[in-house]
């Protein structure tokens, strides 16, 4: 029973009501008055606490400001980190292709073990063009006589065509270029390994094969690559398709070249084209 009476006047005083009144201090008269309850006040609490935890929360679910609160939210899905990864992921790209490059360039000049796998090498010295690179040691004559290794290799033909623009050290053509018809497939003119087969800006879809003596190819400007760094290939396999990709050329055709001991041979010299 007196638990009973104590909440039945707890809830009376609630309910009971009460006026507020402001008075001017000054002159003791009445300004306003407010009437009111404990159960009005408490409402009315209630209420506001309410309203401020709806906003609270859909702030949170509908606003970026739950992403600066400590321990809140996934950082991988902020929109700035989103951004900052792909322009990484854009430059290790970049990065990668840029090394493909300096590794072709190294097996051009040389820089491969015969059997294929090339050298991993770094350098702080400074940078040189390129291009300026091969066309100095391209440009020097390698004298070759009967009693080199070429002398007793079996050449197969890159492909069956007619020859539009010959090897010309002068005119730093370092190449061969022969044309043929579409879709015709070039094939591996020696038993080798695929150091690089990728595409260049101006080679376009390139691909280089290492083989013995020291000796490596050239396949450039196809349309489709059909092996892949790493592969091994036998004399007349097909190795990519003929086509008119990169920056330097002005129609269907392969470019074709011949390198011996870090310098450009010309191929008609040795190969029955």
């Amino acid at each position: 029973m007196d638990t009973q009476k104590a909440k039945l006047d707890w809830w009376n005083k609630l309910k009971k009501p009460f006026r507020v009144v402001f008075i001017d201090e000054h002159n003791i008269q009445e300004l306003h008055s407010v009437r009111s309850s404990g159960l009005n006040i408490l409402l009315i609490t209630m209420g506001i606490c309410f309203a401020v935890f709806v906003i609270t929360l859909l702030l949170l679910s509908l606003t970026p400001i739950k992403y600066y609160l400590p321990g809140v939210g996934n950082v991988k899905n902020h929109p700035e980190y989103v951004e900052l990864n792909h322009r990484v992921v854009d430059m290790e790209k970049a990065l990668n292709g840029q090394q493909k490059y300096l590794d072709q360039l190294q097996a051009i000049l040389g820089n491969s073990k015969a059997d294929g796998e090339t050298k991993a090498t770094t350098s702080t010295a400074t940078v040189i063009e390129p291009k300026a690179i091969i066309s100095e040691l391209a440009a020097e004559p390698l004298h070759i006589n009967s009693t080199t290794a070429l002398s007793g290799l079996s050449f197969r033909a890159p492909l069956k065509g007619n020859i539009s623009q010959a090897f010309s050290r002068e005119k730093e053509h370092f190449g061969i270029d022969m044309i043929a018809a579409s879709k015709t497939p070039v094939q591996a003119v020696l038993d080798g390994r695929v150091i690089f087969a990728d595409w260049t800006l101006d080679g376009g879809n390139t691909l280089v094969i290492q083989h013995t003596s020291n000796l490596l190819t050239v396949y450039k400007h196809n349309e489709r690559l059909l092996k892949y760094a790493g592969d091994k290939v036998k004399t007349g396999e097909a190795i990519a398709i003929i086509g008119n990709t990169g920056l330097q050329t002005d129609g269907p055709h392969l470019h074709f070249e011949l390198w011996y001991e870090g310098r450009a041979i010309n191929a008609a010299d040795w190969i029955d084209l």
